[in-house]
């Protein structure tokens, strides 16, 4: 029997297990389809929606690849190794279409994630995964939204202490700065966000060697900033108050990624500081200890890069969001109109 005739025999004696297959794999595909039409949070939801096909296949692949593959029919059994392999080649086309539509899900999904992320974070996701800039994020307080380069924010992402991230820093300081600057001294983004003169006027600081007042006024200018992006003062408190116990104020199932990277790292600049309690002072920069511990401990070099990071990833986001979004928090935040405005009332 050719294998076109065997193909025909099985489609009439499996015709209804190829359906039941068919159909149970498309809905399982469903809801990955209708994500794709909204702004997807993370990997994971995806792989959560698609789970169910991908069982499914994996499964029937498994049994394709056994070298005792039988498939039992009631009334029907199927014995020789002509049939097995028949029955082999009937199951990959079954699936080989399902598999390619899952791979065009991926790379569309892909594209989405990448859609309207600064190029410095489009060129870190050919090194890097989504999921690894996630956790950067949640862990560091290092700004990645815009600055710094690709190259190294790849290398900033990758190490594994903070205490070698804070050498990367150092090591990079001119790059990062020129990195900033590049982004800040754009007209589109001091059109849109004038605070972004100020962040010029410390970056002249910088280059003048003389990171403290710089450091001082990036800390006011990134205040100011989250102020007017999140008036809101009960969903503000979400990013300026961190305990040790608080759970990240984003979540990662809901928001998109450009919050996320963009907001987790100055959630993680306000951890919890009292002087007045004798809290041990922190070496990383703090937004509390810049504010209320001058001390060299809190004011240098590389707490510099990170005030400066840090408020040029908030104004590279509030410059290329929509008003609705700049009050992150929750939906009870009320943007102001614009900044330019917020400014001169200020």
């Amino acid at each position: 029997m050719s294998t076109e005739s065997q193909n025909n025999s099985f489609d009439k004696l499996l015709g209804d297990v190829g359906q039941t297959i068919r159909a149970t794999a498309m809905r399982s595909l469903t809801p990955a389809v209708k994500a794709l039409s909204e702004q997807i949070g993370t990997t994971e939801t995806l792989n959560r929606l698609l789970a169910p096909a991908l069982s499914s296949i994996n499964a029937f692949k498994m049994q394709m690849d056994a070298p005792a593959f039988n498939i039992s029919i009631p009334q029907f059994k199927f014995q020789t190794l002509g049939a097995i392999a028949a029955k082999q080649r009937y199951f990959q086309n079954l699936f080989e279409p399902l598999e390619k539509y899952l791979q065009q899900i991926l790379d569309r999904v892909d594209k989405v994630r990448r859609t309207g992320l600064p190029n410095n974070l489009v060129d870190a996701l050919d090194e890097l995964t989504i999921n690894e800039l996630a956790q950067f994020a949640n862990d560091e307080a290092i700004g990645v939204y815009g600055a710094p380069r690709a190259s190294i924010l790849v290398k900033l992402v990758r190490s594994n202490t903070t205490a070698e991230r804070r050498k990367l820093l150092n090591r990079y300081y001119e790059q990062i700065v020129d990195d900033c600057e590049k982004v800040i001294s754009s007209e589109k983004i001091k059109s849109k966000v004038p605070d972004s003169e100020l962040v010029l006027e410390a970056i002249k600081s910088i280059r003048a060697e003389l990171p403290q007042p710089a450091q001082a006024l990036l800390t006011v200018t990134l205040d100011s900033l989250i102020i007017k992006l999140i008036p809101d003062k009960p969903s503000r408190k979400k990013i300026t108050i961190h305990t040790p116990e608080a759970d990240a104020p984003l979540d990662a199932e809901t928001e998109s990624l450009r919050q996320l990277l963009t907001w987790l790292p100055v959630w993680n600049a306000h951890k919890t500081f009292r002087p007045w309690t004798a809290d041990k002072p922190p070496r990383e920069f703090n937004r509390h200890a810049s504010v209320h511990y001058v001390r060299n401990r809190q004011y240098s070099k590389r707490n510099c890069i990170q005030a400066l990071l840090l408020t040029t990833g908030v104004i590279r986001y509030a410059a290329s969001s929509s008003q609705n979004k700049w009050g992150v928090i929750t939906p009870s935040s009320t943007p102001v109109k614009n900044l330019k405005s917020a400014s001169s009332s200020a």
